[in-house]
Order: structure tokens, then C-alpha cells, then sequence
């Protein structure tokens, strides 16, 4: 999904750019089952609630601050930093997630 997101400003036709939005669509699609299974996963250490209450408050300050960020970042650099950033940021959480995810991965030999 990250580099999907990269590749927007590139897109030349409506064509390519609904390709490119699908693409995109589905990979962050594919994110979200594995990372409520992490939630339910934590929520078994420290209470469904609040594991679940966490993973939704999270969700809903992104979609607070991402679009703040992004209106920002198009009114001092333009359209296209808006995407390249956005795909530093997510790329940024991949590999937090990793780091923090290491020991449960090892078992699988990642």
C-alpha cells in the first residue's frame, strides 16, 4: 500500500490513477484483519476493552490529524509532498511495527 501511495502523483490518466487507488484499497485492506488480531491479541493481556477502545482511539486520531497534516503540508510544499510524505510515514510505521513485533516474527524464521 505504501508504494502505491508513493506512485499517485505520477498516475497521467483517470485510468492509471483508479488503478493505482484500487491497488491501494486492497493492500490497506489486507492490513486491517492481521492488525485487529493483534488487538485481540493484547486485548487477552490487558482486557478487551481496552485493547479494542486503544486500537479505535488511535485509528480516530489519525483520521483527525492526517488530514490537518496534509492540508498543511499542500499549502507550504504542494499536492504531490503529500503523498511522498504520507508513504515516509507509513513506511516509518513498518518499521516500528517490526521492531516492535521482532520476537514474535522470529518463530516464522522473518
Amino acid at each position: 500500500a505504501t508504494v502505491f501511495l508513493f506512485i499517485v502523483p505520477w498516475a497521467k490518466s483517470f485510468n492509471e490513477l483508479l488503478l493505482i487507488s484500487l491497488m491501494f484499497g486492497v493492500f490497506s485492506g489486507v492490513t486491517f484483519p492481521a492488525l485487529m488480531a493483534l488487538g485481540v491479541e493484547a486485548g487477552n493481556r490487558v482486557g478487551m476493552g481496552s485493547a479494542m477502545s486503544t486500537l479505535n482511539m488511535a485509528m480516530s486520531i489519525g483520521m483527525i490529524i492526517a488530514p490537518v497534516m496534509s492540508g498543511f503540508i499542500v499549502d507550504t510544499l504542494g499536492i504531490n509532498y503529500v503523498f511522498f510524505i504520507g508513504s515516509l510515514i507509513s513506511l516509518l510505521g513498518i518499521f516500528v511495527s517490526w521492531f516492535m513485533l521482532r520476537e514474535k516474527f522470529s518463530k516464522y524464521g522473518v
